[in-house]
């Protein structure tokens, strides 16, 4: 390692910094910090990014923003009133529904960050929660669940599921994620991921999640839909990329050549996953804070 070399890495770094500022193409900033990440590697540098992290977190592999609703209490409360009943609704309602809980949870996550440039990062335990809890105090089926139990995935995620009664004998299910975007950060998204050392160990990382959906079959559109709305319709063609990716995730470079066996990966598989339920990471006094502020209004008289 030479002085060349340092200086060579402050290059980058002043590249990467004009990128982000300028909002330049996703594609270019990407080969850049490739080369950066290669770069550190190759010259057993620090690839860390100093006082430039604050405004590389702002920076994202698709550009999808978190949509912010404005849904009133008048349109939930008859929602709310038939699901209390053990009645069924409209995919139209459960829609309702869906975005005036995650509307809550992105305001309450909103106190303390900007909910629209904000990864997220850390947060997903109490995304998680602000997201369960409210259906769960009207008796719709949860999951609650963590990549953790997907097979061969050893990164921590906490996510869940409800499942809603629909008009017509069927029942859908929703897969809710309001913290989904730390896994599309323009910095832990990319190629170069690969050569990075793993928290000071000699063992190297990977791309995040975010990467390898953009390149999945459907995969950005599914993404796109979860980043903007934090929840989808949860069909087997969900589930596999939600899955797979985690799963990837977690395969360093050495190991790529079991790449086609994660693929090939039935959805089955990552279904029965999500019975593996995990608890809500919170004691009861928090539990119980949650679930006031979390609480769905209903108008309290039963048909």
């Amino acid at each position: 390692m030479t002085n060349k070399h340092k200086l060579k890495k402050e290059a980058y770094l002043k590249t990467i910094y004009n990128l982000v500022e300028d909002k330049e193409s996703e594609r270019k900033l990407e080969i850049v910090l490739n080369d950066y990440y290669l770069h550190c590697y190759y010259y057993n540098l620090d690839c860390s990014f100093g006082r430039l992290l604050p405004l590389l977190d702002k920076a994202y592999i698709i550009p999808s923003e978190p949509e912010i609703t404005n849904i009133s209490e008048e349109l939930v409360i008859p929602i709310v009133d038939k699901l209390k009943d053990g009645l069924s609704i409209t995919e139209e309602e459960a829609d309702i529904l869906l975005q005036y809980v995650v509307q809550n949870a992105r305001r309450i996550l909103g106190k303390d960050c900007d909910i629209i440039t904000s990864s997220l990062l850390g947060k997903c335990g109490y995304g998680q929660a602000l997201t369960m809890v409210p259906f769960q105090q009207i008796g719709v089926e949860t999951t609650i669940n963590n990549t953790f139990n997907f097979p061969n995935c050893n990164y921590l995620h906490a996510f869940g599921t409800v499942k809603i009664p629909i008009v017509g004998d069927k029942s859908n299910q929703y897969l809710i994620d309001v913290t989904y975007r730390q896994f599309f950060s323009s910095v832990t998204a990319c190629f170069g991921r690969y050569f990075v050392p793993y928290m000071g160990t000699r063992a190297k990382n990977a791309p995040m999640h975010g990467y390898h959906m953009v390149r999945y079959p459907g995969g950005k559109e599914i993404a796109s839909k979860i980043l903007k709305d934090g929840y989808i319709k949860l069909t087997p063609e969900v589930l596999k990329a939600y899955g797979t990716c985690f799963e990837l995730q977690s395969l360093p470079f050495e190991y790529l050549n079991k790449r086609d066996n994660i693929l090939s990966t039935m959805p089955s598989v990552y279904a029965k996953c999500l019975d593996n339920k995990t608890e809500l990471s919170y004691d009861y006094l928090d539990l119980i804070e949650i679930a006031n502020l979390t609480k769905l209004p209903s108008s309290g008289i039963k048909r």
